[in-house]
């Protein structure tokens, strides 16, 4: 759904708005980009599923401790993602979202 959404909300802007040569030369770079967060996103919150749900079905100290887990990544992911410098750059060297590890 959101992958769809993509090449309109590119349209919406290009009449929205004085789209620059160099918007026009990003644009597909920019689509590519946007499509391959969004599937990296996609397979990690999948695969954090399956991960939270066999430790729910440990019990709840497992669940707990997993999703401390969880929140603990997240946590530093952000402060990586707001640290000064090239925010793009670390995307796509490091990713987008975060993973658990499959015995977390």
């Amino acid at each position: 759904m959101l992958l769809a959404r993509v090449r309109a909300e590119d349209d919406e802007v290009r009449v929205s708005s004085r789209v620059t040569l160099l918007d026009r030369l990003l644009g597909p770079l920019n689509r590519a980009a946007t499509r391959r967060l969004l599937a990296e996103s996609r397979a990690k919150v999948w695969h954090n599923t399956g991960i939270l749900d066999r430790a729910r079905r440990e019990g709840p100290q497992r669940y707990a401790a997993v999703l401390a887990e969880l929140e603990h990544l997240c946590e530093a992911k952000l402060i990586e993602l707001t640290a000064p410098g090239q925010v793009l750059l670390r995307l796509a060297r490091r990713g987008f979202g975060v993973q658990l590890p499959e015995n977390p």
